[in-house]
């Protein structure tokens, strides 16, 4: 998600008109128009409905405008925090679960530049456990139950489904198991967490099948990108991000109602930072998580 591009689209959303939106962001009309028109090709769907100057909401737009006006609060939020941080200390760390797409961050991590040029970050990534040793200022993962610690914070942000899924391509050339026993015959990736076993698969009954997975890593976001590739099957996260972020053919879901299960996402921040900058930035990437998880 580029967020000069939602800006765009939104501003030309609220007026009805390329040339007072470009006129209201401070933009030449042919770069706002390109911006729009990029946005439009990376959702793959119709936005507008346009008419010499004017331009009226398809329905695929009106959603997506009422979605990206929340998007754009919750980052105006996190950027005034990001000021704020930007005149105490010179660097901020964040701790993030494996497996966020790349493009998500890229976007985050540019407005952050322009907000903020004199804040540095640090961008750890963990496989999803959290440590109430950790040194840094805020920490996005998916521990169970994070343990009560005096000088933490943790918020439950929403939940995340996981379970098998494959390429269409894949699944028309080589058929999908069509039982649990059947995995077996495919080449199984296998998304390792810290909670979980990598020699079984947990059923939707509470139980679990035993596998023998030809590549395990901690990364669900490679393991998606190799199943989407035909690399095999994919045991991982099965939820999606909105069109707009995540513009790729979906994949198939296999053994949907007998595999897989969820896990909570959680945001924790010391508790000691609540009423200074850090902690302003953390409810702001909370509400601003809460709003990304919603749709997946």
């Amino acid at each position: 998600m580029d967020l000069d591009e939602l800006r765009a689209f939104i501003a030309v959303a609220d007026t009805e008109s390329f040339s007072a939106a470009a006129k209201s962001l401070n933009f030449a009309r042919s770069t706002l128009t390109k911006r729009v028109d990029e946005l439009e090709l990376r959702s793959g769907v119709q936005l507008l409905k346009r008419a010499a100057d004017g331009a009226a909401l398809t329905r695929a737009g009106e959603l997506l405008a009422t979605r990206g006006r929340q998007i754009l609060q919750g980052t105006k939020t996190i950027l005034a925090a990001a000021r704020d941080l930007e005149k105490q200390q010179g660097m901020i760390t964040l701790e993030l679960t494996q497996g966020l797409p790349p493009a998500l961050e890229e976007s985050a991590y540019l407005a952050f530049s322009k907000a903020a040029p004199n804040l540095h970050w640090r961008i750890r990534y963990t496989d999803g456990q959290f440590s109430s040793n950790s040194d840094a200022a805020i920490c996005i993962h998916t521990t169970p139950h994070p343990p009560a610690e005096n000088n933490w914070k943790h918020s439950k942000v929403g939940s995340v489904k996981c379970g098998l899924l494959g390429s269409p391509e894949y699944v028309k050339k080589n058929g999908a198991p069509q039982k649990v026993e059947e995995i077996k015959e495919h080449r199984l990736l296998l998304w390792e967490r810290f909670s979980e076993s990598i020699d079984t698969l947990p059923l939707k009954n509470g139980g679990n099948v035993a596998v023998s997975p030809h590549l395990v890593s901690p990364s669900p976001h490679l393991l998606r990108q190799f199943a989407m590739n035909g690399a095999g099957i994919a045991y991982t996260v099965t939820s999606t991000l909105p069109g707009f972020l995540d513009t790729r053919e979906a994949p198939e879901l296999i053994l949907i109602d007998q595999v897989g299960t969820s896990c909570d996402v959680w945001v924790s921040s010391r508790s000691d930072s609540d009423t200074g900058a850090i902690g302003i930035l953390a409810t702001a990437i909370i509400r601003f998580t809460q709003m990304t998880i919603g749709q997946l």
